[in-house]
């Protein structure tokens, strides 16, 4: 079974305006240190898998996922996450190698805490997505 944050990353490497936006800084988990802005940040937090007849399957049904989009500039930041939600929101089929029947992307709660731990002087868009596997 595919990784769902790879998935999604593969899907927008081969977006040409977020592409346009960071180039191939699209990271998985860890932002690697001296990273030029702006990059994209990407994190699954959480999965739910079916349970039927009280048994839990071993694939995942549904993935909760962070993003954010990171940037020196406020203007640069909104057009970086105005253009991941664009890509990711409503994909279904095949994205990457893995298959979905839906993405959802949201703006995160106001209460959400920035996790990729980037400088503290720069902006930052952050994106709550939900993946749902068939």
């Amino acid at each position: 079974m595919s990784d769902v944050c790879e998935d999604l990353r593969d899907s927008l490497l081969i977006d040409l305006t977020v592409a346009r936006l960071v180039e191939d800084r699209m990271y998985v988990n860890v932002v690697p240190a001296g990273t030029d802005v702006p990059f994209v940040w990407i994190q699954r937090r959480g999965v739910e898998y079916l349970d039927a007849l009280g048994e839990v399957e071993a694939t995942p049904y549904r993935e909760l996922v962070d993003i954010e989009c990171v940037s020196d500039g406020a203007i640069e930041m909104m057009e970086l996450t105005d253009a991941v939600r664009v890509a990711l929101n409503g994909a279904r089929g095949t994205v990457g190698q893995g298959v979905y029947s839906w993405v959802t992307v949201r703006d995160q709660a106001e209460d959400y805490v920035v996790r990729n731990m980037a400088d503290q002087h720069l902006f930052i868009g952050s994106l709550d997505v939900e993946a749902i596997r068939p």
